[in-house]
């Protein structure tokens, strides 16, 4: 399969805006609109461009924040919801709510996964920090539900609009 220029620039773009998106709410406690913006992507954008933006977001990451445990989990984790939102696309287009419940999902998801990596240290450690982040993680995920609801059709509309005119 041949690339061009026009998708590299495309994974370029994705991976950029997930990097300052991260950069941008990292600071304010319970906002998360990278699982947001991930399934806008991949509900707008060739999913392979999308899978590739994640993996260079995951990359960025590593080489900017350093090589640890839930910096490696954004390089798995967001692909593969990427994957998982191109394979339930026809199930989700045209659904408001059921694309809300579907990233409202993804976020707690996140908040619970981003825990694994503790198993290398301790089980018992790993268990503490998900019941821990369980409040976080549920509140992150109604705000979550509320970002899919009132941004969601809007921002679509726009990436699919430039999409459009780089044609």
């Amino acid at each position: 399969m041949r690339i061009k220029t026009r998708e590299v620039i495309y994974s370029a773009f994705i991976g950029s805006i997930l990097y300052l998106l991260f950069v941008l709410f990292s600071n304010i406690l319970y906002v998360e609109m990278l699982t947001f913006t991930l399934v806008v992507f991949s509900l707008s954008f060739p999913i392979y461009t999308v899978v590739y933006g994640a993996l260079l977001f995951g990359m960025l990451q590593i080489l900017l924040n350093g090589l640890l445990p839930w910096n490696v989990m954004y390089l798995c984790i967001y692909p593969l919801y990427a994957l998982i939102t191109y394979v339930f696309k026809n199930i989700l287009e045209n659904h408001p709510l059921r694309i809300a419940f579907y990233g409202m999902f993804l976020s707690f998801l996140m908040g619970q996964l981003m825990e694994l990596p503790f198993l290398f240290f301790s089980k018992t450690i790993t268990i503490a920090y998900i019941l821990l982040g369980l409040k976080t993680s549920i509140i992150q995920s109604l705000i979550t539900f509320l970002e899919f609801l009132f941004l969601f059709d809007p921002v679509k509309r726009i990436l699919i609009q430039i999409r459009k005119e780089s044609l």
